[in-house]
Protein backbone atom coordinates (compact mmCIF):
# COMPACT_ATOMS: atom_id res chain seq x y z
CA UNK A 1 0.00 0.00 0.00
CA UNK A 2 1.74 3.53 -0.96
CA UNK A 3 1.36 7.02 1.09
CA UNK A 4 -1.74 7.71 -1.02
CA UNK A 5 -3.85 4.88 -0.74
CA UNK A 6 -3.21 5.21 3.03
CA UNK A 7 -4.33 8.43 3.47
CA UNK A 8 -7.38 7.90 1.69
CA UNK A 9 -8.23 4.86 3.87
CA UNK A 10 -7.89 6.29 6.66
CA UNK A 11 -9.63 9.57 5.31
CA UNK A 12 -12.81 6.95 4.73
CA UNK A 13 -12.31 5.50 8.05
CA UNK A 14 -12.84 8.98 9.40
CA UNK A 15 -15.76 9.00 7.23
CA UNK A 16 -17.38 5.87 8.67
CA UNK A 17 -16.52 6.56 11.90
CA UNK A 18 -18.60 10.30 11.53
CA UNK A 19 -21.78 8.45 10.27
CA UNK A 20 -21.69 5.73 13.21
CA UNK A 21 -22.13 8.54 15.44
CA UNK A 22 -26.11 8.88 13.58
CA UNK A 23 -26.48 6.22 11.09
CA UNK A 24 -30.28 7.34 10.65
CA UNK A 25 -29.23 10.40 10.17
CA UNK A 26 -25.83 10.80 8.44
CA UNK A 27 -24.73 9.28 5.11
CA UNK A 28 -21.63 10.10 3.28
CA UNK A 29 -19.67 8.82 0.01
CA UNK A 30 -16.33 7.18 0.53
CA UNK A 31 -12.98 8.15 -1.98
CA UNK A 32 -11.41 5.54 -4.63
CA UNK A 33 -8.27 4.60 -2.93
CA UNK A 34 -7.03 2.67 -5.63
CA UNK A 35 -3.97 3.98 -6.77
CA UNK A 36 -4.37 2.79 -10.52
CA UNK A 37 -7.65 5.12 -10.26
CA UNK A 38 -5.65 8.34 -9.25
CA UNK A 39 -3.20 7.00 -11.72
CA UNK A 40 -5.58 8.33 -14.38
CA UNK A 41 -5.89 11.38 -13.38
CA UNK A 42 -2.10 11.72 -13.05
CA UNK A 43 -2.79 11.77 -8.85
CA UNK A 44 -0.10 10.22 -7.14
CA UNK A 45 0.87 11.98 -3.85
CA UNK A 46 -1.11 13.59 -1.14
CA UNK A 47 -0.31 16.58 -2.15
CA UNK A 48 -1.66 16.60 -5.44
CA UNK A 49 -4.70 14.28 -4.30
CA UNK A 50 -5.38 17.30 -1.86
CA UNK A 51 -5.13 19.68 -4.63
CA UNK A 52 -7.66 18.12 -6.94
CA UNK A 53 -10.08 17.46 -4.01
CA UNK A 54 -9.65 21.81 -3.85
CA UNK A 55 -9.98 22.38 -7.47
CA UNK A 56 -12.96 20.17 -7.82
CA UNK A 57 -14.46 21.65 -4.90
CA UNK A 58 -13.22 25.42 -6.02
CA UNK A 59 -15.43 24.20 -9.03
CA UNK A 60 -18.61 23.25 -7.64
CA UNK A 61 -18.70 26.47 -5.23
CA UNK A 62 -17.75 28.56 -8.05
CA UNK A 63 -20.99 26.86 -10.01
CA UNK A 64 -23.07 27.78 -7.05
CA UNK A 65 -22.43 31.02 -6.71
CA UNK A 66 -21.80 32.18 -10.56
CA UNK A 67 -24.31 29.89 -12.45
CA UNK A 68 -21.23 28.38 -13.98
CA UNK A 69 -18.12 26.79 -13.74
CA UNK A 70 -14.97 28.95 -13.75
CA UNK A 71 -12.43 29.29 -16.65
CA UNK A 72 -9.02 29.40 -17.35
CA UNK A 73 -8.50 25.42 -15.95
CA UNK A 74 -5.42 26.44 -13.97
CA UNK A 75 -5.29 24.88 -10.00
CA UNK A 76 -6.74 26.90 -7.27
CA UNK A 77 -4.33 28.26 -5.21
CA UNK A 78 -5.39 28.47 -1.38
CA UNK A 79 -5.75 32.02 -1.34
CA UNK A 80 -8.41 31.68 -4.23
CA UNK A 81 -10.22 29.05 -2.06
CA UNK A 82 -10.58 30.23 0.82
CA UNK A 83 -11.74 33.88 -0.79
CA UNK A 84 -14.83 31.76 -2.46
CA UNK A 85 -15.93 30.01 0.38
CA UNK A 86 -16.12 33.32 1.89
CA UNK A 87 -18.13 34.75 -0.96
CA UNK A 88 -20.74 31.84 -0.92
CA UNK A 89 -20.92 32.71 2.71
CA UNK A 90 -21.63 36.55 2.07
CA UNK A 91 -24.37 35.35 -0.68
CA UNK A 92 -26.16 33.15 1.29
CA UNK A 93 -26.11 35.60 3.94
CA UNK A 94 -27.82 38.15 1.22
CA UNK A 95 -30.57 35.18 0.41
CA UNK A 96 -31.23 35.04 3.67
CA UNK A 97 -31.33 38.31 3.87
CA UNK A 98 -33.98 38.48 0.18
CA UNK A 99 -35.95 35.91 2.14
CA UNK A 100 -36.58 37.78 5.04
CA UNK A 101 -37.51 40.86 3.03
CA UNK A 102 -39.73 39.02 0.17
CA UNK A 103 -41.66 37.39 4.14
CA UNK A 104 -42.10 40.88 4.94
CA UNK A 105 -43.52 42.12 1.65
CA UNK A 106 -45.57 39.28 1.51
CA UNK A 107 -47.05 40.10 5.21
CA UNK A 108 -47.98 43.78 4.21
CA UNK A 109 -49.37 42.87 0.85
CA UNK A 110 -51.54 39.90 2.55
CA UNK A 111 -52.90 42.84 5.23
CA UNK A 112 -53.21 44.95 2.31
CA UNK A 113 -55.10 42.46 0.36
CA UNK A 114 -57.37 41.79 3.78
CA UNK A 115 -57.96 45.48 4.21
CA UNK A 116 -58.94 46.31 0.17
CA UNK A 117 -61.61 43.36 0.64
CA UNK A 118 -63.31 44.01 4.17
CA UNK A 119 -63.25 48.18 2.64
CA UNK A 120 -64.86 46.12 -0.73
CA UNK A 121 -67.64 44.34 1.67
CA UNK A 122 -68.11 48.28 3.38
CA UNK A 123 -68.30 49.72 -0.40
CA UNK A 124 -70.88 47.06 -1.41
CA UNK A 125 -73.32 47.44 1.84
CA UNK A 126 -73.37 51.33 1.28
CA UNK A 127 -75.98 51.77 -1.07
CA UNK A 128 -78.12 49.42 0.58
CA UNK A 129 -77.49 51.33 3.46
CA UNK A 130 -78.76 54.63 2.15
CA UNK A 131 -81.59 53.25 0.24
CA UNK A 132 -83.04 51.77 3.48
CA UNK A 133 -82.74 55.08 5.31
CA UNK A 134 -84.22 56.65 2.36
CA UNK A 135 -86.98 54.23 2.27
CA UNK A 136 -87.53 54.64 6.41
CA UNK A 137 -87.65 58.76 5.70
CA UNK A 138 -90.30 58.53 3.07
CA UNK A 139 -88.46 59.75 0.31
CA UNK A 140 -88.30 56.59 -2.17
CA UNK A 141 -91.49 54.17 -2.58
Amino acid sequence: MNELQAHIEAENAKTREWVAVDPENRWAGEMCSDPEHWARYDIYTIGQYEQYNMDCSYSDLHKEIYGCRPTGGHPVTREEYDHLLNELEYQNQLNAQEDREYSYADEWNAIQRADEEALAEEMAMLPNKYEQLALNAGFIA
